[in-house]
């Protein structure tokens, strides 16, 4: 039953954040990972209150980064723990950690593959017949702080290869 008052209590934030500044995360992992402690339900219990402290950012973020043997450890654990309640919490645990990580890796990837890729806000095609009207558009679009591809200041190289560049990394094609 205490086992149970424990898991509410551990849910409230001002608790996950006096863990760490209590040092008593070390003391979780240390329960974890030193087989002599695991008498009892010291181990799932352990286990369970780390997995419901890694919904916390500070405490996420210090498992990936101070604790790197523990994934070790919680992968041995799997392997060889027999206990239901054991592989639950280990599983639960690993899921948060490697969800989250490549969710985050994913999310930072694609925003850096957004900006390597992006250089334009708007690039103008134009006939030439309408180049007083498109260099008016043009300045006014700098004017308001826009990034803009127009030929007669980017075109380089092949006529087709620059117009092609430019569409694939404008987000706006005026034409």
């Amino acid at each position: 039953m205490k086992f149970f008052i424990y898991l509410a209590f551990i849910q409230h934030d001002e608790i996950k954040e006096e863990i760490v500044k209590q040092n008593y995360f070390s003391l979780l992992i240390k329960c974890v990972t030193q087989k002599d402690l695991h008498i009892g339900l010291v181990l799932q219990i352990s286990l369970e209150i780390i997995w419901l402290l890694t919904f916390n950012n500070q405490i996420f973020h210090m498992l990936t980064n101070n604790y790197e043997n523990f994934f070790i450890y919680l992968k041995n654990i799997l392997i060889n723990s027999k206990e239901e309640g054991v592989q639950a919490a280990t599983k639960g645990i690993l899921w948060k950690l490697e969800n989250e990580s490549n969710l985050k890796k994913t999310i930072i990837d694609l925003h850096e593959n957004n900006i390597s890729n992006k250089k334009y806000d708007i690039m103008i095609s134009y006939s030439h017949s309408n180049k007083d009207l498109c260099h008016q558009i043009y300045q006014n679009l700098i004017n308001l702080k826009y990034i803009i591809w127009l030929d007669f200041e980017n075109m380089y190289g092949s006529t087709l290869q620059s117009m092609a560049e430019a569409i694939e990394s404008s987000d706006i094609i005026l034409i």
